[in-house]
């Protein structure tokens, strides 16, 4: 609460405190009295303002009023009558106004702190753009920046790396396959397949290493024997 809400409860209080016939009270009972106060229209406002917003209002009226005066236990033919007494007896004290706010200046954003790549700054506000209008926000929300991630790697390297996987992936399935076939077959049977076999040809060049390519193959010789015969 400001100091000129302050003054306006205090002073409030202080005309309830006579009219009730109080001559004098001590500042802890006026300060006391004025929390309260404030409390029980904090409490009237904040009641009000939920009513306004469950009727989808943004400003309240007088239904929401005496909605929120029910609930803080205010009985309103009461309170008319005392509107009645209130008007016959004003309040004389001249409420105090209240001070005119200074107009803060809008954060302009000319010195930005951020540190770019390429080294330029642009203005909040260019030239063209028209003095009434609101000054852009800080430049490194609208400004593209390089993105520092892996570096960029040509293609023929992906495919020279690529063509060494492949060829890592043959020689071991050609390595697998020559074990596989030393421990199912017999060794007398592989000793008799390695006499009839070349000595210049070995066994991992008999083995299909791209069954496709092989099928493809095959199937090329039958259809060439067929057209021959």
């Amino acid at each position: 609460m400001g100091e000129h809400e302050r003054a306006t409860c205090q002073r409030a209080v202080a005309k309830i405190l006579l009219r009730s016939g109080f001559t004098s009270a001590s500042p802890q009972a006026v300060d006391a009295l004025e929390q309260a106060y404030s409390s029980f229209l904090h409490d009237l406002c904040a009641r009000v303002h939920s009513y306004s917003e469950l009727s989808l209002r943004t400003k309240a009226n007088i239904e929401d009023v005496f909605l929120g005066l029910l609930d803080v236990g205010v009985n309103i033919d009461e309170l008319a009558a005392y509107f009645d007494f209130s008007h016959r007896d004003p309040l004389l004290d001249p409420i105090p106004q209240a001070p005119r706010p200074r107009p803060q200046p809008l954060p302009m954003f000319e010195h930005d702190p951020f540190v770019y790549t390429d080294g330029e700054l642009t203005k909040s506000q260019p030239a063209y753009s028209a003095r009434n209008l609101p000054p852009f926000p800080n430049p490194h929300t609208f400004i593209a920046s390089t993105l520092v991630g892996e570096p960029e790697i040509p293609q023929s390297q992906l495919r020279a790396k690529q063509a060494d996987q492949s060829r890592q992936v043959e020689d071991n399935l050609t390595d697998f396959l020559t074990k596989q076939s030393r421990i199912l077959h017999p060794s007398a049977a592989t000793t008799q397949s390695q006499a009839h076999r070349p000595p210049d040809e070995s066994f991992e060049d008999l083995l299909p290493v791209n069954y496709e390519l092989a099928w493809r193959r095959r199937r090329r010789a039958a259809s060439a024997l067929s057209s021959g015969a």
